[in-house]
């Protein structure tokens, strides 16, 4: 009982900020097009920031083979700022060019695979995923945040018959896969710049890029069938 509850000891607060960021980010996706624009835009200046800070506060490497680290650093830290830059403009592309359910729906997948990830990990355990770049996370705790991300995502899009979900399943595991994915690429940019958090901005979460790492990886991927999503809204 102990243990379970050792493993579960930052869930409350986890909790309670998501109670605050799940609405936040339904509103910005849902305003009046303009002002959603803006707030992504904002959201992901931020994450940028946070991005900056990692990046210029990362102690120089004195070992002998410091060349060979700030060349990994450089290179590493240049992709994540593309990748920042580039997923948030493919999600701002998805939340105007089509249906906003389109949107919502990265939203589940990603909260529903980050989620089912962290509760799977944390119940079942077992061999690690990728121990020299996220040492907390499983293979358990992957396949949880797949099916998660599928089955809520197929669920969602196939509303309210829930007869077409068959047809979304593929589309939302790509997406959960893809948010995974990316939740992984940025924990290798903390490994590389020696940061457990990027901030300390939301309790329980760590900053603004730890939340939107797997949502930027979902939008790359969405754009190359936010159609066929759309054709769920109509």
């Amino acid at each position: 009982m102990f243990e379970i509850k050792k493993r579960f000891n930052d869930l409350r607060t986890r909790f309670l900020s998501a109670l605050l960021l799940i609405p936040f980010g339904i509103w910005a996706v849902t305003a009046q097009s303009t002002l959603s624009v803006r707030v992504i835009i904002a959201v992901v200046a931020i994450a940028l920031g946070e991005w900056a800070y990692a990046v210029f506060q990362s102690k120089r490497d004195k070992a002998p083979n410091a060349g060979k680290s700030l060349r990994l650093k450089f290179i590493v830290g240049l992709l994540t700022a593309l990748y920042i830059i580039a997923g948030g403009g493919a999600f701002i592309y998805l939340n105007t060019a089509y249906a906003v359910k389109v949107s919502i729906g990265l939203l589940i997948i990603t909260i529903a695979a980050d989620t089912g990830a962290y509760m799977t990990g944390k119940m079942i355990g077992g061999p690690k995923l990728a121990p020299r770049i996220s040492p907390n996370k499983t293979v358990s705790g992957l396949a949880g945040g797949l099916f998660f991300g599928a089955v809520f995502g197929a669920l969602y899009f196939a509303y309210p018959t829930f007869l077409s979900a068959p047809d979304y399943f593929a589309p939302s595991l790509l997406l959960a896969l893809a948010a995974q994915a990316g939740d992984l690429g940025q924990s290798y940019f903390k490994r590389v710049f020696g940061v457990k958090d990027t901030s300390a901005l939301i309790p329980g979460h760590g900053g603004v890029f730890d939340r939107l790492d797997g949502l930027l990886g979902a939008a790359l991927v969405g754009c190359f069938f936010g159609g066929f999503l759309e054709n769920a809204a109509s």
